[in-house]
């Protein structure tokens, strides 16, 4: 990740990968400010601290509600 990123720097573990896609991955971090990472991964390495694509959630709770509620939006077209 490139300077500048918000997990530019950071220890990061995986603990999932969305498998049709290959590029969402679901980190843990050492960072009690940032403990769950969702990231989109890019095809090339990327100099735009822009890039990856990146949502924080306080908790893996926090990130199952927001996984939830896309899905409900997405199946209700709302």
């Amino acid at each position: 990740m490139a300077e500048g990123h918000e997990l530019f720097g950071e220890t990061l573990s995986v603990i999932a990968v969305y498998t049709l896609t290959h590029k969402d991955f679901i980190y843990t971090t050492a960072n009690p400010d940032k403990p769950i990472a969702q990231v989109h991964l890019t095809w090339c390495r990327e100099t735009n601290p822009m890039w990856p694509s990146t949502y924080v959630y306080e908790s893996l709770d926090s990130w199952k509600a927001e996984m939830i509620m896309d899905h409900l939006e997405f199946k209700t077209g709302t």
